[in-house]
């Protein structure tokens, strides 16, 4: 990816940024609902609209448009998180209950299985089919 694409949407962001203040301002300005800067209001408006929409759209063409997720590698990382797991387990053996596995078994995603075992809250197959999370990684590697 081209760094210059993500620094130029970080640009046009803090030119909005500018036009927004200006605007704020000028709309500060205004006596008895009239406001002599309401052209520089327009022109602000305008041009961060313009910006945004072009700076989205290249954006998107150049960087967003270019990206592929490496399942297998994804697939490697998510069956190694703890986090993931107790998340995977939440709906089966509730929020509460997976929050103190974390947070007795810590990040480590074996004692969460042995912990989820000895406590009898699932069988082994059914913590299988929940935990395998591709077909190449399941949790017990």
């Amino acid at each position: 990816m081209n760094p210059v694409i993500p620094e130029m949407t970080i640009q046009a962001a803090i030119r909005v940024i500018a036009n927004d203040t200006a605007i704020t301002t000028a709309a500060a300005m205004g006596n008895l609902e009239l406001n002599a800067f309401l052209p520089l209001i327009a022109d602000c408006l305008l041009e961060s609209l313009q910006l945004l929409t072009n700076t989205v759209r290249i954006f998107r063409e150049k960087c967003v448009d270019l990206l592929e997720a490496d399942a297998k590698r994804c697939a490697h990382h998510l069956s190694r998180s703890a986090t993931a797991y107790a998340t995977a387990l939440a709906p089966y053996t509730g929020y509460a209950q997976a929050a103190e596995l974390i947070q007795i078994c810590g990040a480590d995603r074996k004692k969460i299985i042995q912990e989820v075992l000895r406590r009898n809250l699932m069988s082994p197959e059914q913590l299988d089919t929940i935990l395998t999370f591709s077909q190449t990684a399941t949790y017990l590697d």
